[in-house]
């Protein structure tokens, strides 16, 4: 709900805004209300420049500050409904230990898989992820590198909140989708899409050595199991990014930045 520049205030923890608003760390209820939070400062205001943005909450410490205040500035600008809540408020409805009070309600842009299989795309495609700020350090390091796109296979929804303040901003400007490996695969031979995949064994080849002409796809697996079976085999090319000493394996958004900054992009 948008309002004029009225400012709400809401000082019990019962109240049913706050639930609704704590509940958008479920992704049943992002699911159904379409709606999710950008939180932090600097995430709140990229949210209010660069999203779709219903709600900026803050709290009563952080509204009486510069940061409040110049948020506050931007969300009437926006004609943007601006809620102000008790700390205690703020706290149920935050995901973080430390809080800074700062909240953006924003509305899930939902990105179809063949919305981002294009004849010119660059994208990142990272398979089974389980910590939604990694997978928010990805799309930061796609937008940063050039990439047109990030695609999240059977794990990650691009909705998180974690993965959204993870982005700073980034989920509000680079296209992301979430599907199954199956359903990617099949889009992606009908443009027909250049699939690189990054492996630690087989038939690999240095990363730099690699073709990253569009219409392209790097795909990064988890830090557990790396990618599936299905990828592997249907990729034109295993790439490894060569590594010193004992290490084994890099964290997933580390390696996604390593192997897109070596594709030139940008």
């Amino acid at each position: 709900m948008k309002s004029d520049s009225k400012t709400s205030i809401i000082s019990s923890r019962q109240n049913p805004r706050i639930k609704g608003l704590a509940g958008l760390h479920q992704g049943r209820r992002r699911k159904e209300s379409g709606l999710s939070l950008a939180e932090g400062v600097r995430v709140s205001r990229e949210a209010l420049l660069d999203a779709e943005v219903e709600t900026l909450v803050l709290s009563e410490r952080l509204a009486e500050t510069e940061a409040g205040k110049e948020l506050e500035e931007l969300a009437r600008k926006r004609k943007v409904e601006i809620l102000r809540v008790a700390e205690s408020c703020y706290e149920r409805i935050s995901g973080l230990e430390n809080p800074e009070g700062a909240a953006a309600v924003v509305k899930i842009r939902g990105w179809k898989l063949t919305e981002l299989l294009t004849p010119d795309c660059r994208l990142v495609v990272a398979d089974g992820l389980q910590d939604p700020g990694n997978a928010g350090a990805i799309v930061r390091a796609a937008e940063a590198a050039g990439a047109t796109g990030c695609v999240f296979l059977d794990g990650i929804d691009p909705g998180h909140p974690r993965l959204l303040r993870g982005a700073a901003g980034s989920t509000f400007r680079l296209p992301c989708a979430a599907g199954k490996a199956a359903d990617f695969l099949q889009a992606a031979r009908q443009i027909p899409v250049r699939i690189l995949a990054a492996a630690i064994t087989g038939d690999t080849i240095p990363y730099r050595q690699a073709d990253f002409t569009p219409p392209v796809a790097v795909c990064i697996g988890g830090e557990g199991g790396g990618l599936p079976e299905e990828i592997l085999r249907a990729a034109d090319r295993l790439i490894t990014i060569p590594m010193a000493g004992k290490v084994e394996s890099l964290n997933a958004a580390v390696a996604a930045g390593v192997i897109l900054y070596g594709a030139g992009w940008n």
